[in-house]
């Protein structure tokens, strides 16, 4: 069986098992094979749990109720994938909205564990300077422009 070795503290974040008590659907799933290929076997079904609505709310203001009809296609068609060099197991899903892009971050669980899920951390809006500096500073894992 395969132990992660780098662990992010997650102590702010209620737990996978407090999660899979409430019996939430997935929000969106990873469609792109390029995130099991880089990562491994993951769980590719997503969830968004109240308590990460509340952080996004609480720390972005207005951009949940803006973008949130943005984060299922970011996750589902991203634009840009990225791995998130912070944050072991954290992917960055770039998404284009109407007139901007979003930055969603997905902590990945692993197939192996069935009491774990993916779940999105948080979610914001990035202009191109962003999404460049992004880019220089994290492992593109998938970027659909180079298509």
């Amino acid at each position: 069986m395969h132990e992660l070795t780098q662990v992010v503290d997650t102590s702010h974040i209620e737990t996978n098992t407090e999660r899979s008590k409430i019996g939430e659907e997935p929000f969106a799933h990873i469609t792109r094979p390029e995130v099991e290929g880089y990562f491994g076997e993951i769980q590719t079904a997503v969830f968004l749990p109240q308590e990460r609505i509340k952080h996004i709310r609480d720390q972005h203001s207005d951009d949940y109720d803006k973008y949130s009809s943005f984060i299922r296609n970011a996750i589902e068609q991203p634009e840009i994938i990225l791995e998130d060099h912070k944050n072991p197991n954290t992917a960055m899903f770039i998404g284009k909205t109407d007139n901007s892009r979003i930055n969603v971050l997905v902590k990945l669980a692993y197939r192996e564990n069935a009491y774990d899920r993916s779940f999105i951390v948080t979610m914001f809006p990035v202009g191109e300077r962003s999404v460049k500096k992004l880019e220089r500073r994290n492992k593109t894992i998938y970027n659909g422009n180079d298509l």
